[in-house]
């Protein structure tokens, strides 16, 4: 059975900015003169030799940028903690942009986050990079084969690194060993042969030597 896994979930030959890096910050005025100024970060993005880019982000936009990915995936870099008054002052300006710069750098390393729409539009990939908009067609993760019984289906848990699969009863020559090796003489203690499987519930971890079962649980006749 091939499991099939989008661009998001496959980290071998993913395509990402080479670097990032906030060069600069400013206060901006808001249009409504009433409201207090607030600092717009200028985000350096360089996906290879022969393309680069500028984007500005104020605080709020990197703040809806992680909490839509947090909503898709775990072990996030935590977003530099909130104010309750707007702090423009340079000391707090240059921490917080050093905060957001790591932020960003562990963002592009992870494949999950570089190929999601929202990481895309937040780094104006989209507009600049040939196909930029494409988040991963599927493709082959992985193949997989149970011996004893046939894969019917299964899910792939990405935060976990997980493969579930629901797979059907044996072919019959299994099932007639199953019921000659556990076969019962009349005078032989104890129950009358026993359970005969007929499906499985597995699930599957990735080691050193590829995806293999971590645990089953057995649907079986008596």
């Amino acid at each position: 059975m091939e499991v099939l896994a989008s661009d998001a979930e496959r980290p071998k030959g993913m395509v990402h900015p080479h670097s990032v890096e906030i060069v600069s910050t400013r206060n901006q005025q808001p249009q409504n003169s009433r409201k207090k100024s607030f600092t717009v970060y200028t985000i350096l993005i360089k996906w290879d030799e022969d393309n680069s880019w500028t984007v500005t982000r104020r605080f709020r936009e990197f703040a809806e940028l992680h909490s839509q990915l947090k909503k898709k995936m775990r072990d996030l870099h935590p977003l530099p903690s909130k104010t309750l008054l707007r702090d423009t002052s340079e000391e707090f300006t240059v921490q917080r942009k050093i905060d957001l710069e790591k932020m960003l750098k562990t963002f592009i390393l992870m494949p999950a986050v570089v190929n999601s729409m929202e990481f895309r539009q937040f780094m104006e990939i989209i507009v600049n990079v040939p196909n930029g908009d494409d988040v991963g067609a599927p493709s082959c993760m992985e193949t997989l084969q149970d011996g004893k019984f046939g894969i019917r289906d299964f899910v792939y848990d990405e935060d976990n690194q997980a493969i579930f699969t629901v797979t059907e009863e044996m072919p019959f020559i299994s099932i007639a060993d199953t019921f000659i090796t556990n076969a019962r003489m009349p005078w032989d203690s104890g129950t009358e042969g026993e359970a005969v499987p007929l499906g499985a519930i597995n699930v599957w971890k990735q080691s050193a030597g590829g995806w293999k079962i971590a645990c089953s649980e057995y649907s079986t006749r008596a």
